[in-house]
């Protein structure tokens, strides 16, 4: 049986870029040392109601507020976490339109048995960063700056990992804990995908629809008129129908009426991810002659 022991500290916080594709990133870098860190999950709930009683209850997962005290943010971090720059004199250069990256967090907080729980938070932007000021006074006032973020899950639907030294975490997996974000059994194999017709094809039927054959199961909610559509040769859209194979494996673009003769190109962009969040590493064009 495991003893439950308290959490009585907090350690190592380190910070990562997440890259494009929504499931890779940087390596971590030591953000500073941490004094508290708040995390507070927010759900949705909604009840079904029949012959006057509920019947029904769903409960999902919202926004998840976090919120770091630390004992300073160093202006390299400032950069990484907010999207600021660094000029070549020193100076950190807060712009209007700088873009807020999506970052993972990690840290490790101490038990009262002296082992330790090991977290990664895997999806989150920060605010810009609260700061105090006050002048000197005959006694030690610290003034320590505070982070909050707001974290989602990420495209393969999670959204922390958490492991406790004490409770069957492998010795390997805890050594390299802050080498990398913690991925646990992901397929790293790129997505990629065939299509019918082949590019450069002539003579395709009026009414033909173009499938996109992936070599995996792809998020179906990645699928839209925006990551996959139909243009006519000046850029314009064609008004299609988009359906998603049962095993999630085909994408099948068809016109909603008959096609004039002429040129086409249909279009399935890196929007679309596989169920892990593995993206197209270019976006797909199929270019035909009706």
């Amino acid at each position: 049986m495991n003893k439950h022991s308290a959490q009585i500290g907090l350690e190592h916080l380190v910070y990562a870029i997440m890259h494009d594709d929504g499931i890779t990133y940087d390596p971590p870098k030591l953000l500073s040392p941490a004094i508290e860190a708040k995390i507070t999950p927010k759900t949705n709930s909604d009840t079904l109601y029949a012959d006057d009683k509920s019947v029904e209850n769903a409960t999902t997962l919202g926004e998840i507020d976090v919120e770091l005290q630390t004992q300073d943010v160093p202006l390299q971090a400032q950069a990484d976490l907010l999207g600021h720059k660094i000029d070549e004199k020193g100076v950190l250069v807060h712009n209007g339109t700088d873009d807020t990256p999506y970052v993972a967090i990690g840290f490790k907080s101490k038990k009262g048995d002296n082992s330790y729980r090991f977290i990664w938070l895997l999806k989150g932007r920060f605010q810009e960063i609260e700061e105090d000021y006050k002048t000197k006074e005959d006694k030690a006032n610290f003034a320590t700056p505070s982070l909050k973020a707001t974290f989602v899950t990420r495209d393969d639907d999670n959204w922390k990992f958490i492991a406790d030294q004490n409770n069957g975490m492998d010795s390997d997996t805890m050594e390299h804990w802050f080498d990398a974000v913690y991925q646990p059994n992901v397929d790293t194999t790129p997505l990629t995908a065939t299509t019918t017709p082949e590019n450069g094809a002539t003579g395709v039927a009026a009414n033909s629809g173009i499938e996109f054959i992936f070599n995996k199961a792809i998020n179906t909610g990645t699928v839209n008129d925006t990551s996959v559509f139909l243009l006519k040769p000046d850029g314009t859209s064609v008004d299609s129908t988009i359906v998603v194979s049962t095993d999630a494996k085909t994408v099948t673009l068809t016109p909603k009426n008959a096609l004039e003769a002429g040129n086409y190109i249909a279009m399935a962009t890196k929007a679309i991810k596989s169920e892990n969040g593995a993206a197209l590493a270019n976006n797909i064009a199929v270019n035909f002659t009706v």
